[in-house]
C-alpha cells in the first residue's frame, strides 16, 4: 500500500481483507481513512450493510474522532471469521480492530443534500411567484405597461373601452353632484365605479375619475402647508423625504411615509427655485431679488449666499459631481457657479433659457429659433442649430446628455385654447428633432425622469403628465380639476429615486402625490373601500359579478 490507491480499490482490500483474516491490510487502509473522511463515509456504509446480514455480532464503543474501537466476537457459523493469529489465548474467540464511525463527512453528506433539495424548492416556489405577479399585473420598473386588465367587474359581452368610459362617467356625475351642491352623496361608490372602469382597461377617463374619487378621501396623498405658489420640489437620494420650496416664503421638509411635515425653514423673501446637491448634503435655493442661498440641509442654517443673479431664479441644476451650479433667471440670463466657492464662472444671456449637461461639461442657451453650445466655462460657442417650435422657456439635458428637451409655448389659459404645446426632443450633437411630445394646452415645463426613460410635464393647463421617452406615447395624465385643488395651476413636478412617486406642487400651495403605476392607485382606493357592489348598484349600472378590487 505504498503507492496510491484509489477509494474504491481501497474499500475493495478493506473488504477482502476482513474476509481472510488480514487486520494488517485492514489496519493500513483504515490508517488512510484518518486522512480522507469520504474513504471513512464508504467504509461506514459498508459495515451500515454487514450490520444488517453478517453473523458477526459488534460491541461498538465509539471515542472521538473518525475511528471507533469494536470488539467483535467470533461466530460459531462455518463462515465466521478466524481470530487474529496473535489473539490471546485468555480469550480465544474475540478479537479487537478499528471500525470506522460516521464520520462528519457523512452528516456534511446529508445536510448538503437537504440543502440542495430545500434549495431546489424554494427556487421553484420563488419562479412560481414571479410568474404569478407576471400575469397578474404587467411588467415594470419605474412604469408600468399600460395594457386591459381582467374583465373582473364587467358584463360579458362588453366593449372593454366603451364599458371603462361609460362607468368612469357614471363616477364622475357622482363627484359633480357632492362637488357642487355639497350634498352628502356616496363617495364609497364613485370609488368603487372609477376602480372598476380602471381595472377593465386603462383610459384617461377612468384615471381622472379614480383621482377625483380619492381627492375626496384620506387617500389622497397630499402634503398640506403651504400658502403660496409651490417653485421647488426635490427627493433626497434615499426617498424617505421631500423637500419643498414656495412663494409663501417657506421651504418645508416632509416625511414620505407618514406625509408629515418634519422641518420647515424660514426665507426672507419668495422661494423661486430649489435643489439638492448631488451628495445630499446641501439644499439651494433661489430666492426672488437676486440671492441664491445654501444651506445645511440638517439644520436648515445658510451656510453662505451667491448674488448678482436676476430678480426671478426659477431654475437651478447641479452638474452631477456637484462641482458646478447653473442658475436661470426669468430675464434670460444664465449663470455658472463654482459651487464650493461660490465664484461666478461665466454668464449667458438667453431669451429662452438653457441648461447644463449632466457631466458638467456642456452648456446650452435657447433663443428664438436657435440653441448654441458652449464647452462648460467658455464664453464663444462651440456649435448652433435652428429649431422650429413655439417660445421655448424651459431646457433640460436627458440623465446621460444625448438629449436636449425644449419646452414652454405660448401663454394660454383653459379658456382661450389655441391648440396644443408641443414638448420638443432633439439629438444634442446635431440638433435634429428626434420626438415630439403634444397634449398640453398651456405654457408648459418638461424635465425627464433620473433614469431617463421618462419625460414628466406639468402645465397652467391644470394637467401633469408622464410620457414614454423613448417612444412618446402618453402614459397617464394627473388633474388638478379636484375639489381639495381648487382646480390650480401644475406648477412642477418630481419624480422618486425609484420612479414609484411623482410628486406635484400647485398654484394653491398643496403638494399632492401620486403613484406612477396605476394599479397601484387602484390599490391604494381599495384600502379605503369597505364594501363591493350591491346586487340593486350591479343592475343599475350594468354589472357582471366580479368585485371591483382585484
Amino acid at each position: 500500500m505504498d503507492k496510491p490507491i484509489s477509494r474504491k480499490r481501497a474499500l475493495a482490500l478493506y473488504r477482502d481483507a476482513l474476509e481472510r483474516g488480514d487486520f494488517d491490510t485492514v489496519a493500513s487502509v483504515l490508517w488512510l481513512a484518518e486522512r480522507d473522511p469520504k474513504l471513512v463515509h464508504m467504509i461506514a456504509k459498508f459495515h451500515e450493510r454487514f450490520d444488517a446480514s453478517s453473523p458477526v455480532t459488534a460491541d461498538a464503543k465509539p471515542r472521538r474522532g473518525i475511528i471507533e474501537v469494536v470488539r467483535i466476537k467470533r461466530d460459531s457459523s462455518p463462515n465466521g471469521w478466524p481470530p487474529k493469529p496473535d489473539q490471546s489465548e485468555e480469550k480465544p474467540d474475540m478479537f479487537t480492530t478499528f471500525v470506522p464511525a460516521r464520520s462528519p463527512y457523512y452528516n456534511d453528506a446529508r445536510k448538503l443534500r437537504w440543502n440542495l433539495i430545500i434549495g431546489v424548492a424554494a427556487i421553484l416556489v420563488v419562479v412560481a411567484l414571479g410568474l404569478l405577479l407576471l400575469f397578474m399585473r404587467p411588467p415594470g420598473a419605474a412604469m408600468p405597461e399600460y395594457a386591459a386588465q381582467p374583465e373582473s367587474c364587467m358584463a360579458e359581452g362588453q366593449n372593454p373601452q366603451q364599458e371603462s368610459v361609460r362607468l368612469a362617467g357614471e363616477a364622475q356625475a357622482l363627484i359633480a353632484t357632492r362637488a357642487l351642491t355639497q350634498r352628502l352623496t356616496n363617495v364609497e361608490l364613485a370609488t368603487l365605479l372609477a376602480a372598476c372602469a380602471l381595472q377593465t382597461t386603462y383610459t384617461p377617463e377612468a384615471d381622472e375619475a379614480l383621482q377625483q374619487a380619492l381627492s375626496l378621501t384620506d387617500a389622497l396623498q397630499q402634503f398640506e402647508g403651504h400658502t403660496g405658489y409651490v417653485n421647488g420640489l426635490a427627493f433626497s437620494s434615499d426617498g424617505q423625504y421631500l423637500y419643498s420650496g414656495s412663494a409663501d416664503r417657506s421651504i418645508r421638509v416632509w416625511d414620505i411615509q407618514s406625509r408629515a411635515e418634519i422641518a420647515q425653514y424660514r426665507a426672507p423673501t419668495y422661494v423661486m427655485s430649489l435643489a439638492l446637491s448631488p451628495d445630499g448634503r446641501y439644499l439651494v435655493t433661489g430666492e426672488y431679488g437676486s440671492s441664491i442661498r445654501i444651506r445645511d440641509v440638517q439644520t436648515g442654517e445658510v451656510l453662505r449666499t451667491f448674488t448678482g443673479s436676476g430678480s426671478i431664479i426659477f431654475q437651478l441644476t447641479f452638474s452631477l459631481d456637484g462641482k458646478y451650479l447653473l442658475s436661470e433667471t426669468i430675464g434670460g440670463e444664465l449663470k455658472l457657479w463654482d459651487f464650493s466657492t461660490g465664484q461666478e464662472l461665466q454668464t449667458y444671456r438667453a431669451v429662452g433659457g438653457g441648461a447644463m449637461s449632466p457631466d458638467g461639461r456642456y452648456i446650452v442657451t435657447v433663443d428664438d429659433g436657435q440653441i448654441h453650445l458652449y464647452n462648460i466655462g467658455e464664453s464663444e460657442p462651440v456649435g448652433a442649430f435652428e429649431f422650429t417650435l413655439p417660445p421655448a422657456l424651459y431646457a433640460a439635458f436627458s440623465p446621460d446628455g444625448r438629449y436636449l428637451l425644449l419646452s414652454g409655448g405660448a401663454f394660454r389659459t383653459n379658456s382661450d385654447n389655441n391648440g396644443p404645446t408641443t414638448i420638443l426632443l432633439l439629438d444634442r450633437e446635431t440638433g435634429a428633432e428626434v420626438r415630439r411630445f403634444e397634449g398640453h394646452n398651456g405654457v408648459v415645463y418638461a424635465g425627464f425622469s433620473p433614469d431617463g426613460k421618462y419625460v414628466l410635464s406639468a402645465s397652467n393647463d391644470g394637467t401633469a403628465m408622464v410620457w414614454d421617452a423613448e417612444s412618446g406615447q402618453q402614459l397617464r395624465i394627473f388633474t388638478s380639476q379636484l375639489p381639495s385643488l381648487n382646480q390650480g395651476v401644475a406648477q412642477i413636478t418630481a419624480l422618486s429615486p425609484d420612479g414609484r412617486q411623482l410628486v406635484i406642487g400647485y398654484e394653491t400651495g398643496m403638494v399632492v402625490m401620486w403613484d406612477t403605476d396605476y394599479h397601484d392607485t387602484i390599490a391604494r382606493a381599495c384600502e379605503y373601500i369597505t364594501r363591493d357592489f350591491t346586487a340593486e348598484e350591479r343592475a343599475q349600472y350594468g354589472l357582471g359579478e366580479g368585485a371591483a378590487c382585484p
